[in-house]
């Protein structure tokens, strides 16, 4: 093999140890932003809880119908915006798990 030859493999090599390093880091940013989105998602879910927790406190002391139906009505929409998120968090995981295995798959190989 020449010099010349070497000079280039030499370079390419070195640009396939770059891409790869930025690679790693990339990925290590991607799980950094999906575990800050599980954080916001389950801090997000026991907010709507407590919020449920506390209008169904107030439910009891409704002081006529219409006031009784704004406040269920209310409860149904956080129990819609919890189950809507707990929906998201659990794709998020399962999109995070197949990843990981993906992962492990390629590095086995």
């Amino acid at each position: 093999m020449n010099d010349k030859t070497k000079a280039l493999l030499q370079a390419k090599l070195s640009r396939l140890k770059t891409i790869s390093s930025q690679l790693e880091l990339a990925d290590g940013i991607c799980f950094s932003i999906e575990d800050l989105n599980d954080a916001y998602i389950e801090a997000k879910v026991q907010d709507l809880k407590q919020k449920m927790d506390k209008l169904a406190d107030k439910l009891s002391l409704a002081k006529d119908q219409d006031s009784y139906q704004r406040m269920y009505h209310q409860l149904e929409d956080y129990e819609q915006a919890i189950y809507l998120l707990e929906k998201k968090h659990s794709r998020t995981y399962l999109r995070a798990k197949k990843m990981q295995q993906k992962q492990k798959d390629q590095s086995e190989n």
